[in-house]
């Protein structure tokens, strides 16, 4: 089997191009040596090493996976189940499963991750319509958060004090941001507020020094960002 020079993915036998990323397929003599194949982390992209298994940089595994659904505590609620902690060991990176126990994973509950300070990378996934309030609160070592489409709500403090927190991605599923929701989360430099959130809680964004939001004009948010006298500029 022939793998892609660029990202490592297999080629079809005959391929003048790979079906992965588009790049051009090398033709090489059949009784030329193999050259490395070069692999690259699947959330950041940062290149990986011969014999890496772990990212360098954000600390995903080179094959992630959900993690085991057995190191969560779970219970029932409306559309599913909720998570009510995390009991897993310390690690850079956590998938966190699309069910519990035959139940579809809709909610992550209060203080589900709380100063998990390890934590550099977690993956929400789609189906989860709320974060409760101080679900993460603590975990200085989170760099990057993708808040998947569908949640609508993230709780009082649920990410504050992600002292490392740079990347914060919200959907446009997005209505509400709760009370310090992101206070101290000071590595954040900018954020797009999605223009269907109609209630910001007081200091959401408190202490987040070097931040500038990007906001819909005559949005709730441009307001927020007026009453509360952060930085923005309109899109």
């Amino acid at each position: 089997m022939v793998n892609c020079t660029n990202c490592g993915a297999p080629l079809k036998d005959g391929a003048k191009f790979c079906g992965a990323c588009g790049v051009k397929a090398e033709a090489r003599c059949s009784c030329e040596e193999t050259p490395e194949v070069q692999r690259f982390c699947t959330e950041c992209h940062a290149k990986l090493e011969p014999g890496e298994k772990f990212c360098t940089q954000c600390g995903v595994p080179e094959n992630p996976q959900e993690t085991d659904p057995s190191y969560f505590e779970a219970e029932d609620c409306d559309g599913g189940c909720r998570i009510k902690q995390y009991t897993g060991p310390e690690v850079g990176a956590v998938y966190i499963p699309s069910c519990i126990g035959g139940k579809k994973v809709v909610e992550i509950g209060e203080g589900a991750f709380v100063q998990r300070s390890s934590l550099t990378s977690i993956t929400i996934p789609n189906g989860v319509t709320e974060i409760g309030g101080n679900a993460f609160t603590g975990c200085e070592s989170l760099a990057k958060i993708i808040i998947p489409s569908g949640v609508t709500k993230i709780g009082e403090g649920a990410f504050a004090f992600c002292t490392s927190l740079a990347i914060l991605i919200l959907p446009d599923s997005l209505t509400e941001i709760g009370f310090q929701a992101f206070l101290s989360c000071e590595s954040l430099i900018s954020v797009t507020i999605p223009e269907g959130v109609t209630e910001i809680g007081s200091f959401a964004f408190q202490n987040c020094d070097c931040l500038s939001l990007d906001v819909c004009a005559g949005s709730a948010a441009e307001q927020y960002a007026l009453d509360e006298r952060l930085p923005f500029r309109t899109i």
